[in-house]
């Protein structure tokens, strides 16, 4: 997360079996060792697999965990951008959730559920629906969600040997084409998804097929 005022970087970072994020400082002069450490609000012990995800402009973050001894689902906090602290945790969903992504507005909430059948969801955070937009059998089918610089959604389709793409996000014409970029060659998407202003997972265009 970064701050333009002060010019400098937020870094946040879960800690493993400890319901706690830590935010490190990263400046001019370095990365401050000793980090603003929130904790979330419940005794459950967070996964071992799991994303923290801030909205376009940092006020907001998720916490997702999943194949987890303790908590499972995605929570929904507010991020301090001057403090680093984190505050009013809560519960959005329950499930094995692995990734979730803001619409650029805050209003929803994109996230995965990739353990005991996959699903992608849309989650309202004013008045607290959920609708689904795929699903997919078994695990590890729909996984990653990335926004784009086009402000489009990515979502690695690790079943499908595909990556998805939301367009339109949060508008009334919004459409999802779960097989928009189609690997030629089995086994290439996984998990992840690329975060950066590139072509998210895509290295070789010569081995992806793009429908329209």
């Amino acid at each position: 997360a970064y701050n333009k005022g002060g010019n400098y970087y937020w870094i946040l970072a879960g800690t493993r079996d400890i319901h706690s994020i830590k935010a490190f400082k990263l400046n001019e002069f370095g990365l401050d060792l000793s980090p603003i450490t929130s904790i979330i609000n419940d005794n459950s012990v967070p996964s071992y697999i799991g994303m923290i995800n801030l909205s376009k402009d940092f006020s907001k973050l998720t916490y997702s965990c999943c194949l987890s001894g303790g908590f499972r689902g995605a929570k929904i906090g507010d991020f301090d951008l001057i403090s680093g602290k984190i505050s009013n945790m809560e519960n959005f969903v329950l499930g094995e959730v692995y990734d979730c992504v803001f619409s650029n507005d805050n209003t929803f909430i994109y996230f995965t559920e990739f353990w005991a059948n996959s699903r992608l969801m849309r989650y309202n955070t004013i008045d607290k629906s959920s609708i689904t937009l795929d699903t997919q059998i078994g695990n590890y089918g729909i996984c990653a969600v990335e926004m784009g610089p086009d402000g489009n959604i990515y979502v690695a389709n690790q079943g499908r040997n595909s990556i998805g793409v939301i367009e339109n996000v949060g508008k009334n014409n919004e459409i999802y084409n779960k097989n928009k970029f189609v690997f030629k060659s089995p086994n290439n998407v996984k998990n992840g998804l690329q975060s950066s202003n590139r072509i998210y997972g895509i290295k070789d265009k010569s081995n992806v097929e793009i429908l329209y």
